[in-house]
This record gives structure tokens, C-alpha cells and sequence, in this order.
């Protein structure tokens, strides 16, 4: 992997603050993943959010990946539609009611998420390296905070 390093002018001279730098390695974390060529280009980002709900949750409806991922519903379906083009995942009607749908990976699909899995916990290694498992808990307590706070002025607006 190559490394990549700043060379602007600017380079620590801008004030950056814990929500500027959260979203720097955010950014830098998905280039990672994207250049690691598992995923295909033609698949939207949102997808690897999507594949990773399916796989933990078997059938699951287009209203409840809304839920889990924090997508809108028009990128939720646009991105179903796009796999399901892809032969990653299938639809079948809920026996219960057949004005539901639910969704599951295909074959092709969990070998894909497996791939995609394996490389984002190579990635994840080599992000917290250095780190002390005390460190890694307090950085999970304060960003599960941030997550809980953005969530709850979701609820509120």
C-alpha cells in the first residue's frame, strides 16, 4: 500500500478539532477499502453498509436497513437495486405479508462480503496499531457518545 503524505502549505496549520479529524480518518479508512480493489467501482460506497447488515441478519426488509444503517430510503433502494443487478443479493415476498420484502445475500454476495470482511479487519489492524486496549475502549466510549448524540438531535428535529 502505498503511502501517502501531505505536501501543501498548510499542512498543521489548520485548527482541526475531534469531529474534522473523525471524519479525515473516515475518509482515508473508505479510500483504503476502495483501493484494495474487493469491492467493484460500479458499487455504490453505501453498499459495504448494506452488505455488512445482510450478512449479520438474514432476510431483512428495505425499512429496517433504513433503521440500521442510517441511510435514506431513496440510497437504501438504489443500492439494493444496484446488487440485486449484480446477482449479490435476492428478494423474496415475507410469508406473513406479502406487501414486504425481504433480502438476502445471494452466494455471490457472501463471498464477496467475506473478502470485503477480511480486508476491512486488515485495515482496522493497521489503523489502531500502536494502540493499547485501554486506548481502543475509551476511543469506542467517546465515539459511541458522538454517535448517541447525533442520533438523539436526529429524533428531536
Amino acid at each position: 500500500m502505498k503511502k501517502m503524505e501531505c505536501k501543501c502549505s498548510c499542512h498543521g496549520k489548520i485548527e482541526e478539532n475531534p469531529v474534522m479529524i473523525l471524519n479525515s480518518i473516515a475518509r482515508l479508512f473508505d479510500a483504503r477499502a476502495r483501493s484494495s480493489g474487493v469491492f467493484p467501482d460500479s458499487l455504490p460506497h453505501s453498499s459495504r453498509r448494506l452488505m455488512r447488515i445482510l450478512s449479520k441478519c438474514e432476510g431483512v426488509s428495505m425499512i429496517d436497513l433504513v433503521e440500521y444503517t442510517h441511510l435514506s430510503k431513496p440510497t437504501v433502494s438504489l443500492g439494493i437495486k444496484k446488487m440485486e443487478e449484480m446477482g449479490l443479493v435476492s428478494r423474496e415476498s415475507d410469508p406473513d405479508d406479502a406487501r414486504i420484502s425481504k433480502i438476502y445475500l445471494t452466494e455471490k454476495g457472501k463471498t464477496l462480503e467475506r473478502q470485503n470482511f477480511e480486508n476491512l479487519q486488515s485495515i482496522d489492524r493497521y489503523v489502531m496499531r500502536g494502540l493499547s486496549d485501554e486506548e481502543i475502549k475509551t476511543a469506542t466510549e467517546i465515539l459511541l457518545k458522538m454517535r448517541k448524540n447525533l442520533l438523539c438531535e436526529e429524533e428531536t428535529e
